[in-house]
């Protein structure tokens, strides 16, 4: 793979940019494998657009793709110059987007406590780009039953809902209200233990000192109660507050 010399500014492509690659095989793989952790940026850079071409134009490879190169899009995300985080938000969002065709429980897993993070914590363009990758999560990854159980779980048990960082406790409270009206209904048939331990920390959100929060956690326990009823929502408090 050919590496630009001086200085330079790597193009910033949109989906609708990204041309499609000719051939999506073992090689091209296996050269992205062979580069995309390279001590050479650009090289890393240009790997991560290589994918997004194959996920725009193959779609049925994004499973694959993520359980390939999950380590090193981590790394990058952590360690990567920032035209590398941007190409990676670019990549993760154009993952989202698919989120309503394809199973992509192991994306979710790997980005969304980074995304989290940057959200809440990181400034300007990175700070605005992951959260329009987050609406994409929240629009399009949350309708599988077994699925957004281990999103609660991932919200919730990890402390995310509770952090000391109110931004992102914040965030991640918005992000469990846009999963339990995606759910409606069905949210009487998650993991029972599961929503057991959602109820909790929600009645302790409404119960804490930080206004935002008491007013979603509300908003959450509203959603909840249109969508499986007087009866049900009765039942499942009272039966969460016994376990506390």
């Amino acid at each position: 793979m050919d590496t630009p010399q001086g200085p330079i500014e790597m193009p910033d492509l949109d989906t609708h940019q990204l041309e499609q690659p000719q051939c999506v095989d073992e090689q091209l793989l296996q050269t992205i494998d062979c580069n995309i952790k390279s001590s050479n940026w650009i090289q890393s850079h240009h790997c991560i657009t290589m994918v997004r071409q194959v996920i725009k134009y193959h779609p049925d490879y994004t499973a694959d793709i993520v359980n390939r190169y999950s380590i090193p899009f981590v790394d990058l995300f952590t360690n990567g110059k920032t035209q590398i985080i941007k190409n990676l938000l670019r990549m993760v969002k154009e993952i989202f987007d698919l989120g309503r065709k394809f199973n992509l429980e192991k994306a979710v897993f790997v980005f969304l406590p980074i995304l989290l993070k940057k959200a809440s914590t990181d400034l300007g363009h990175i700070k605005e780009m992951s959260q329009h990758v987050l609406t994409s999560f929240a629009n399009n990854c949350g309708y599988d039953c077994s699925f957004i159980s281990n999103l609660f779980f991932i919200l919730v048990a990890s402390g995310y809902c509770n952090d000391k960082s109110v931004q992102i406790s914040e965030i991640a409270v918005k992000l469990l209200c846009v999963l339990v009206q995606n759910v409606g209904s069905s949210f009487v048939n998650l993991n029972h233990d599961t929503l057991q331990q959602l109820m909790r920390n929600i009645f302790s959100l409404v119960d804490g000192k930080r206004q935002n929060l008491r007013t979603q956690s509300l908003d959450i326990c509203l959603q909840i109660y249109n969508g499986i009823g007087s009866e049900n929502y009765l039942s499942l408090m009272n039966y969460s507050l016994k376990q506390e």
